[in-house]
């Protein structure tokens, strides 16, 4: 199995996100609708990803 650079980049995406919105949530005292809604359209770029990691995981 090839070890695909696009897969592993939105998940590190999907992490830093996460980071960044559990800051601001309690440096600001909440997150804004961009916030949430750059997190979902992460969610839904990594799904694309979801064979990938199948068969990255069934090892």
């Amino acid at each position: 199995m090839n070890k695909h650079i696009f897969p592993i980049i939105s998940l590190v995406c999907v992490i830093i996100i996460i980071i960044l919105l559990i800051y601001q949530h309690f440096e600001k005292g909440g997150v804004t609708t961009d916030g949430w809604l750059t997190l979902l359209l992460m969610i839904s770029m990594n799904m694309i990803h979801t064979p990938y990691w199948k068969e990255y995981f069934k090892k």
